[in-house]
Formats: C-alpha cells, structure tokens, sequence
C-alpha cells in the first residue's frame, strides 16, 4: 500500500512539473517560433528638430498581419509626415546612416494599400493643430521574425507629406519626396505580454 501511495504521489509530482514547462512554454516564445511577437521603437529627434514619438507592433503569429500603433508629438501643425520603415539599424550618423527604405522585394515606393509599395513604406502620419499624431495600420508585409523581419532595423519620420510615389518629383518612386529626416529609432523585441493589442 505503501508502495503505491508512494508511486501516486510520485506520478503526480511528474504531471505537476510537466504542467508547469508546458504553460512556460505557452507563455515563452524565442525568435523563431511561430506565436505572438511584439516590438518597440523609440523615436528621438534627429538634429534640429523635436520631433518624437513611440510605435509600438504587434503580431500574433506569423502569417498574421502586424499591427502597428504610433503616438507622436512636436511635429508641424495639421501637417502629414511620411513615415517609413529603413534598411538597417545604424543610428550612428543620426537618421542619415539607417539607409533607404527597406525594401527586400525590390519594389518602387507606394502608399501603404497599394500592391507595388516598399515593404517599410508607411504613408504618412496625420498631425492636429497641436502638433500631435497618432498612427494605425495593420500590415501584412511586416513581420517580427523570419527572414524578412524588421526587428533590428529603423523607424524613420519625415518633415514632409510622401505623395506615396504618386507625385512627379525625381524621388516620388523611391521616397515618396517626403524630406527630411526628423526622428529615428530602432525597432527592438519586446514583451508580447505587455504589448499585447
């Protein structure tokens, strides 16, 4: 009897911590699997400017779109800004060094909806007579792991409206003619728990 007491209270001890690594495992998540991934980037004025803001991203598997929420302040009045993903996660030369959009397809410039469109192009964010702004988009180009993911890389905010390579200026195609580089940040991993929306 006692034999058996022991081999039950023994088992059950064994379901117990197999119950405990699986509801960590549930609950953690590394850089390859496939479940819930979220990001961070910071916005910091570049020179001359005070632009900032916070984009936050969202993605609950990988074939899921990523969701992308943004709150910035200190741009100009009423104004649009493009706003766009950047190749590379270099911020040493201030918002100059994180390159051109990023663009692993090998497309021209493009609004946010449209089929031909940068996998970083963003379209432009909306700012109020206070100079703030607040960003949605749910993307399904954009992914937080896997081969073509943006953690690593750079949010870049504009001084001017991207005419989301519909305009004639020279750049319309590449930049969108948004101007300027007024703010920056490199996207980072962060917490799916946390930032979960």
């Amino acid at each position: 009897m006692k034999s058996s007491l022991t081999f039950s209270l023994g088992l059950g001890s064994f379901y117990f911590l197999a119950s405990k690594r699986a509801q960590a495992q549930k609950t953690y998540c590394d850089e390859d699997a496939d479940c819930s991934k979220a990001a961070i980037c910071v916005l910091c004025p570049a020179k001359g400017s005070d632009a900032k803001g916070l984009i936050l991203f969202n993605q609950h598997s990988y074939n899921a779109p990523t969701k992308i929420k943004g709150t910035f302040e200190n741009l100009k009045q009423n104004a649009k800004h493009g706003f766009h993903i950047h190749q590379w996660g270099d911020n040493t030369d201030g918002c100059m060094s994180a390159g051109p959009h990023y663009d692993p397809l090998k497309k021209t410039h493009g609004g946010v909806d449209d089929k031909e469109r940068h996998v970083g192009d963003l379209g432009n964010v909306v700012s109020d007579e206070n100079g703030k702004g607040i960003f949605y988009c749910e993307n399904d180009l954009i992914h937080l792991s896997g081969k073509f993911s943006v953690v690593g890389r750079t949010c870049v905010l504009h001084a001017d409206e991207d005419d989301l390579g519909r305009g004639l200026y020279p750049d319309s195609k590449s930049t969108g003619h948004s101007g300027l580089r007024i703010a920056c940040g490199i996207i980072g991993l962060a917490d799916p728990q946390k930032y979960n929306f």
